[in-house]
């Protein structure tokens, strides 16, 4: 990989880039897992928009809006990406409220399986937006540029907001940009640092508790 992509990454996903880059994805081992976002992001999204994000989110008839990422395997050891403020490479941890699929996938060098991502997503790979470029997007994107989207996966991923972002106030978008553009700035600072970065939902934690 190009150093001035691999400089882009987190600390964390730069490392474990370096060590599994030529190590291949297991066959078979891809599963979609995604969970209810944490209320707390809801209701700041909701105290912003003086309760117009519930309003609009009860509108459409949206129970619960969902966080995504991919797990799968190298050499039978259980990891996942995500994109949150940052592209994440980590360990996988499994929690019973996630609803899954799994993804028939060949077995894929770990490096061309990422470089075909960023050759799809060119300079939106390293950048998020809480409405319009976030998981969701970024595992359609992987899934597509690896050959590996069927219409159940999309159908299990894809969750159109589109119209209702149009209803929110626009001073709610930009504030969610911003908050993501510091939060990004942050993860990176502490993983530098030392630390593994901010867990989705800010948390931080020890690099330590992270097997690469």
């Amino acid at each position: 990989m190009d150093e001035r992509i691999l400089n882009q990454f987190p600390k964390n996903a730069r490392l474990f880039i370096e060590k599994y880059g030529d190590s291949m994805i297991d066959a078979n081992s891809m599963v979609i897992r995604k969970n209810p976002i944490q209320s707390g992001v809801e209701k700041v999204l909701d105290f912003i928009s003086q309760g117009k994000y519930s309003e609009i989110k009860d509108r459409y008839a949206y129970d619960t809006m969902y966080h995504l990422r991919l797990d799968f395997s190298i050499e039978k050891r259980n990891y996942m990406t995500e994109k949150t403020a940052n592209i994440q490479f980590r360990n996988a941890i499994t929690n019973e409220d996630d609803e899954v699929l799994k993804i028939s996938n060949p077995s894929i060098k770990f490096i061309d399986f990422v470089m075909n991502t960023i050759k799809k997503m060119k300079s939106n790979y390293f950048t998020y937006d809480a409405f319009t470029n976030n998981c969701q997007n970024y595992i359609l994107n992987v899934l597509q540029s690896n050959s590996l989207l069927t219409s159940d996966a999309k159908n299990f991923i894809y969750q159109p907001v589109d119209d209702m972002i149009k209803e929110l106030p626009s001073y709610v978008k930009k504030f969610a940009s911003l908050a993501t553009k510091a939060g990004s700035y942050v993860d990176k600072g502490l993983q530098s640092l030392g630390l593994r970065g901010l867990k989705r939902g800010g948390r931080v934690v020890r690099a330590g508790r992270m097997r690469i």
